[in-house]
């Protein structure tokens, strides 16, 4: 089993209730490298990066929010609004001292890290897309279909996954579409994966707002550099999706995971946070030259 980090937690009091933020700090006191922050995807929570961010770059904070509604975060409004949520979470963060940010959202994550970025620019240096949902619009029946039926499909997981993790037909049903090979796929990371959906209460409007959301208009006018890391079996959100980035984000800097699908962090955390630190480090170079669109 891969190794896992070692979370505190931060349990911020917005007012209307709390968001949690996992921590794997300290930093090392170096100015020149902000805290990364790690955005969870639909159903998820911090738990998701628990596999890559011992393989990152040592020395530099990191924070892995549960986004409202998910994980140990209060729900923000009556259903999930991604305006709202990045608000929240911006607040969340400014409260730890987390005021410039190298930021990183995986699926849903990809879309609020995205309206963050774009409503609080001062606060992002660099965004870096996993698998986002929001860059493609032009998403599949398939997709819709899931949003039907997605609160009820992530109770039955809850209620019945921690019996099917160790059968190969069971993690096969559990995650088909969503790791490149489930047969193949740890016990202990369906498990996890499973263990990633426990507190998340809205499912469905998160992923209805996901269908409903074009980021592109927003990605071309970001002023923070924009890089993006798939997975190359992705079939929920395809790598098809980079050809959009890449006509609103000319030059912006990819990286593939190979023998991954939607969630690389989990399935290949290594060679997902060596990607990772890659991208960053040719955001920090000026690879990204796209000029912002007014």
């Amino acid at each position: 089993m891969a190794a896992s980090a070692p979370f505190s937690f931060h349990d911020v009091d917005l007012g209307h209730g709390v968001l949690r933020i996992a921590d794997a700090g300290p930093d090392d006191g170096d100015e020149r490298r902000a805290p990364l922050v790690l955005v969870h995807g639909l159903s998820s929570s911090h738990a998701c990066w628990s596999r890559a961010v011992p393989h990152l770059e040592s020395g530099r904070r990191v924070l892995a929010p549960d986004l409202p509604g998910f994980g140990g975060s209060d729900p923000v409004g009556e259903g999930f609004d991604a305006a709202e949520v990045a608000g929240a979470l911006s607040a969340a963060l400014r409260e730890l001292g987390a005021d410039h940010v190298d930021l990183v959202g995986h699926s849903l994550g990809g879309l609020v890290a995205t309206v963050l970025a774009d409503r609080h620019p001062e606060q992002v240096r660099r965004l870096v897309l996993a698998a986002a949902a929001g860059v493609d619009p032009y998403k599949g029946a398939r997709l819709r279909v899931v949003g039907d039926v997605a609160d009820r499909f992530m109770r039955l997981r809850r209620r019945y996954g921690p019996g099917l993790v160790a059968r190969p037909r069971g993690r096969a049903l559990m995650f088909a579409g969503v790791v490149a090979d489930p047969v193949a796929l740890a016990p202990s990371d369906a498990e996890l994966l499973v263990r990633c959906s426990h507190g998340a209460t809205r499912t469905g409007p998160a992923l209805q707002e996901a269908l409903a959301t074009d980021l592109r208009p927003r990605l071309a006018r970001l002023t923070a550099p924009v890089g993006a890391v798939w997975g190359e079996q992705d079939r929920l959100i395809p790598a098809v999706a980079l050809a959009e980035l890449e006509m609103v984000r000319p030059g912006a800097p990819v990286r593939t995971v190979a023998d991954a699908a939607h969630v690389p962090m989990v399935e290949r955390p290594e060679a997902f946070a060596r990607a990772l630190d890659g991208l960053l480090e040719a955001l920090a170079h000026g690879t990204d030259t796209h000029v912002p669109q007014s």
